[in-house]
Order: C-alpha cells, then sequence, then structure tokens
C-alpha cells in the first residue's frame, strides 16, 4: 500500500511531460514539495525513480541551472531553513543523496522530514559547483 502512495505522490508532484529534451513543468502556478516555484521549461540533466517491493524508494530531478535561477530559487528558500554544503553529520540523510552531490561540493540545501516518519525526506540542493537543481525525495 505505501508503494502505491508513493507512486501516487510522484505523479502528483512530478506531473512532467517530456517534449522535445526537455521536461515541462505542469506545476508551473503552484509550489512544488520544497516550497519552490520553477520555470516552466528546465533542461533535465537525470530523472530517477526507484521503487523497492516493500514501499521504500526514492524520487530524484536534477536540472542544469544558471546563475539567475540559481539566485532565484535561493530566495525562495525559507531563510531560516537553508543550510550550507557539504551535508552536515548533524542530520539524518540518505546515503544515496551522495550519488548526486559530492562532498567537496559547495552550494545550498533545506531538507525537509515527514511528520510521521522522519526517515521520509525530501531535499532540495542547488549545488553551485555543478550549476545544478536537484530535488530528491526518499521514502523508507
Amino acid at each position: 500500500m505505501r508503494h502505491v502512495l508513493f507512486f501516487f505522490f510522484a505523479l502528483t508532484v512530478f506531473n512532467c511531460s517530456f517534449k522535445k529534451g526537455k521536461i515541462e513543468n505542469k506545476l508551473t502556478d503552484q509550489k512544488l514539495t520544497g516550497g519552490i516555484y520553477l520555470p516552466t521549461l528546465l533542461e533535465p540533466i537525470e530523472v530517477r525513480d526507484e521503487l523497492l517491493p516493500n514501499g521504500d524508494g526514492y524520487l530524484v530531478h536534477r536540472y542544469s541551472i544558471d546563475e539567475n535561477l540559481y539566485t532565484n530559487i535561493l530566495n525562495q528558500f525559507e531563510k531560516d531553513k537553508i543550510r550550507k554544503l557539504p551535508f552536515a553529520d548533524d542530520i539524518f540523510i540518505d546515503n544515496l543523496i551522495y550519488k548526486f552531490v559530492n562532498d567537496s561540493d559547495q552550494g545550498d540545501y533545506t531538507i525537509t522530514s515527514d511528520k510521521e516518519d522522519p526517515r521520509d525526506i525530501m531535499v532540495v540542493v542547488l549545488n553551485s559547483t555543478k550549476k545544478e537543481l536537484i530535488i530528491f525525495n526518499s521514502k523508507q
């Protein structure tokens, strides 16, 4: 049942359609999970979805961004929740994120966890080293 809920969550949050190598975000007038607005068209680097039979899994969207978009998204973060890369040792974070962000990368991120299960996390990373936006959802 949990994997079905995760599937519908993923479809709702990232309702995307592919057009000529770009992803068009259908939620341009709504806040995405993570509390940020994205432009209508972004050039994807990677979209990865892995769901295990037990309901655990993750969903990752990576986008190439320029300096203006980096600043625009950073300004949308809640100021008191912004953290600097590399990831702090005092937070619980899924090790899968390290497939996309190295310890040497610089930038900013926010992390939120589910109130019912703090292992379910959502991380929005602005990687200034790689010029990427990463939206990472992990369900345990």
